[in-house]
């Protein structure tokens, strides 16, 4: 969860100061009749350029802007190359989900994207625990990768900002948190884990563009560790930061005030023009922008329409458009008051002018002007409160040369619907699933008789059924029926049609010869593209849904004695008496299977939960029981293709893996470790690796064991009884450093300090301890304080790094837990 927390609340940063909210007013114009209201042309508030001195600042802020993006992008390239020539330059091993990049030089396990980088010699050798594997694997399967790509390019564009560079850290650390979560959910010891982690880590470079288990976050992940967070804290977490998210879009983000026209309201009380009259182009071209509201005698909404879904009777009910407006010139003395700017705000030609420029303009100069008086909600409000608006003789000409100009976008009309203009209440009627909406509003058959005498005025109307395709006449008779006492009749939207049994075709006769041949070539095509899967299932082929309709009506129609001498009807489980939603089913290929036509829900449900346990592993580790794959197999092939587009997809099964290779022999084993300098003892005395060899090839029953195999200095046993090595025990007990204990085990000391302490318990005494450090080799230290190579590796090792004390064993051969030193 926190992963996505820390994208979101970084796509958040970007995308708040891009929202905006829009509030719309309406400004009122002063205006003595409709006519001159109508006539109010658009404005464009410019304001006008003032010559400015340069300003070097933005060039200067730019370039160097610019010389950061440049940097970044290189630093960037840089790093996948590198990434994609050790790809391509060294040796791959590949398994089903991941590739695995064997690196000649010596480096810290990392991945990119499905790429693990791992050091060759040690991959080969199997020296790599698989904790690491595990760990770089979570890496791969969560694309972490992604979220360093996004953050990278992030990076690029925003190298200024200091922020980008703290949340790009938090996202790398939390990808590690979410790797180590895996390992121990995969039931290892987290003290040993801790252990390995320190044993990986080193000061090797690595990548920017990859995930490496590396030294420098450790302490945190130690602590993540052992911290286990309750959901319910996890949840209230997130409640606590809405709030903050809400303040911050508050904050953050922009508000506009737009200023819009006020809606004009027409009274009709009767219609003004007879109907079929011809089109007005003047007015379909001054109306094309504009909204017509019907309201009642409350001004409630009846309807909505645009201008261009008016009938022509409903366009001859509105006004037609102003003439071209009278030329109208201010007096000298009202271009002198305009000249006070905290009184009024001056606009020529729709372009914002200071006050004081209207000294250089005669009233002859002007042919229209407006005042209008500002609303109190109004953007500049305060500033002026009156807004004078002039038009040059020029602008005036250009205007109105060819009359009127159209009513702005967004205009609204709002017509009180006191007469006859056909206005009946409009169901509109959709299938799968069934959705009724009268007037635009929600309803249904049972509340459909209210709803229709609310939306008639409670008097008997027409209802005008609007739908596309066919509807079934029993919907029709059972609207008829709800509404009885109310409906005047039914009309019908032209792209509708019924289908079912109607009036007419109570006396319709029997299926032309015609009719029936058409339908025989139709029904011997779609049976002779079916395939039969079983005795009880065939697959059957696309069908076109219009061709379906068509052919089932006409093979209703046919008489028994014609239906026995046609072809049989290809699809026998299809209800023909069903509304035409069901034919919307058989457009794609299905089985149909006695009284099933494909998987039931819970058959689906099976397959998806057998499919899921299989798919989610790796291709190489996918066994299965015979008889859950035959299982699985029968319901998949089941399945329609529309179910099994949505399901799990099928799983990949490899075939069985190649049987291990013979394990070496005992005495090759010996030669091997020979080779590395061992230790031999044979019946607990040391041997030389000569006589060690000479045993083997005399008695190949011996038993051989080998401890520290990784060591510079192996030792192997050999027995002619079954060697079992002790275990050590393990104890809690925190080790102090010189007298001092830490419930975590954590300290902070200066290098000399840290050359300088002594390990105690309160028990008995510390005997022996591995010591390391990043980036050079683990120590083996007898006795309780640092020997002289440990202090030889603190001197060179830098301020910030830190130190380990692991496999701490006390006297009585108990193992500790493990210290971390910070050195400060």
């Amino acid at each position: 969860m926190k992963r996505f927390y820390l994208l979101i609340i970084v796509i958040l940063a970007l995308s708040i100061p891009l929202i905006t909210f829009t509030t719309y007013i309406e400004v009122e114009p002063v205006a003595s009749n409709r006519s001159e209201l109508l006539t109010i042309p658009e404005f464009e508030f410019d304001t006008e350029a003032v010559e400015e001195p340069v300003n070097h600042w933005p060039i200067i802020l730019w370039s160097v802007y610019g010389l950061g993006l440049l940097m970044f992008s290189l630093r960037f390239i840089i790093h996948l190359i590198q990434i994609f020539k050790r790809i391509k330059q060294n040796t791959k091993q590949r398994t089903a989900q991941f590739t695995f990049i064997l690196l000649k030089e010596l480096m810290t396990p990392h991945t990119f994207f499905s790429y693990i980088f791992l050091n060759k010699e040690k991959y080969e050798s199997q020296q790599i625990p698989q904790e690491v594997f595990i760990h770089e694997e979570a890496h791969a399967r969560q694309k972490h990768s992604l979220d360093i790509l996004f953050m990278e390019l992030l990076q690029i564009l925003f190298w200024f900002n200091p922020l980008i560079y703290f949340v790009k850290h938090s996202i790398k650390l939390n990808h590690e948190f979410l790797a180590d979560e895996a390992v121990l959910k995969d039931g290892f010891s987290p003290s040993n884990y801790q252990e390995l982690l320190l044993t990986f880590s080193s000061n090797v470079t690595n990548t920017q563009l990859a995930h490496a288990i590396n030294y420098s976050s450790i302490k945190k992940r130690f602590t993540v560790m052992k911290t286990h967070t309750s959901k319910q804290k996890i949840w209230l977490s997130c409640i606590l930061i809405l709030p903050l998210l809400g303040l911050t879009l508050y904050g953050f983000s922009e508000r506009r005030i737009i200023e819009k026209p006020a809606s004009l309201s027409i009274d009709l009380p009767v219609p003004m023009q007879e109907k079929n009259s011809k089109p007005d182009p003047d007015k379909d071209y001054y109306y094309q922008n504009t909204t017509i509201e019907y309201v009642d005698n409350q001004k409630n909404v009846i309807a909505t329409k645009k201008y261009t879904e008016l009938t022509e009777e409903e366009k001859q009910q509105l006004p037609s458009p102003p003439k071209k407006p009278a030329k109208k010139t201010p007096l000298q003395s009202e271009l002198e008051s305009w000249l006070d700017s905290k009184k009024f705000g001056v606009w020529v030609d729709s372009k914002r002018i200071k006050n004081s420029d209207l000294a250089s303009y005669k009233p002859s100069d002007f042919g229209l002007y407006y005042v209008s008086k500002l609303e109190k909600n109004a953007v500049n409000y305060g500033k002026h409160y009156f807004q004078v608006s002039l038009y040059t003789n020029q602008e005036y000409d250009r205007l109105y040369k060819d009359g009127q100009k159209p009513l702005s976008e967004g205009a609204i009309i709002k017509i009180t619907k006191t007469a006859s203009i056909e206005s009946f209440p409009v169901l509109e009627v959709s299938f799968n699933p069934d959705v009724f909406k009268l007037n635009g509003k929600g309803t249904s058959l049972s509340r459909l008789k209210r709803d229709f005498t609310e939306a008639a005025n409670n008097e008997k109307s027409d209802l005008r059924i609007k739908t596309v395709g066919g509807i079934n006449m029993s919907l029709i008779n059972q609207i008829m029926e709800e509404l009885d006492g109310n409906l005047k009749q039914i009309r019908l939207d032209e792209d509708a049609y019924i289908i079912g049994d109607t009036t007419a075709n109570e006396h319709q006769e029997k299926a032309t010869p015609e009719e029936i041949d058409a339908y025989n070539t139709w029904a011997k095509k779609i049976h002779g593209e079916s395939t039969i899967i079983s005795k009880n299932a065939t697959l059957l082929p696309i069908v076109d849904e219009q061709e379906l309709i068509k052919f089932s009506e006409i093979y209703k129609r046919m008489s028994p004695q014609q239906k026995d001498q046609s072809v049989k009807f290809p699809f026998p489980n299809l209800n023909m008496n069903e509304k035409e939603q069901n034919y919307g089913k058989v457009n794609t290929p299905y089985a149909i299977e006695q009284n099933q036509q494909k998987a039931t829900p819970e058959e689906v449900k099976e397959y998806n939960k057998l499919a899921s346990q299989h798919n989610d592993k790796p291709e190489n580790l996918r066994i299965i029981k015979l008889k859950d794959f035959e299982r699985m197999e029968y319901l998949y092939k089941k399945m329609s293709k529309e179910q099994k587009a949505n399901a799990e997809p099928f799983p990949n099964f490899p075939p069985p893996p190649p049987p291990p290779p013979a394990p070496k022999s005992p005495l090759d084993h010996v030669i091997e470790m020979a080779k590395k300098n061992a230790k031999f003892y044979y019946e607990g005395k040391l041997i030389s690796s000569d006589d060690a060899i000479k045993l083997l090839k005399e008695n190949k029953q011996l038993n051989i064991a080998t401890k520290e195999s990784d060591s510079k200095e192996p030792k192997v046993y050999i027995s002619k009884e079954p060697i079992v090595f002790k275990q050590h025990a393990k104890t809690k007990e925190q080790v102090m450093i010189n007298g001092k204990s830490s419930k975590d085990g954590f300290f902070s000391f200066t290098g000399p300090e840290l050359s300088d302490i002594e390990l105690s318990i309160a028990a008995g005494t510390i005997t022996e301890f591995k010591f390391k450090v990043p980036g050079k080799p683990t120590l083996f230290i007898k006795g309780n304080r640092l020997n002289d190579d440990a202090k030889s590796q603190i001197k060179e090792t830098a301020i910030g790094s830190g130190a380990q004390l692991f496999d701490i064993k006390n006297s009585k051969d108990e193992v500790h837990p493990p210290i971390f030193v910070e050195i400060k």
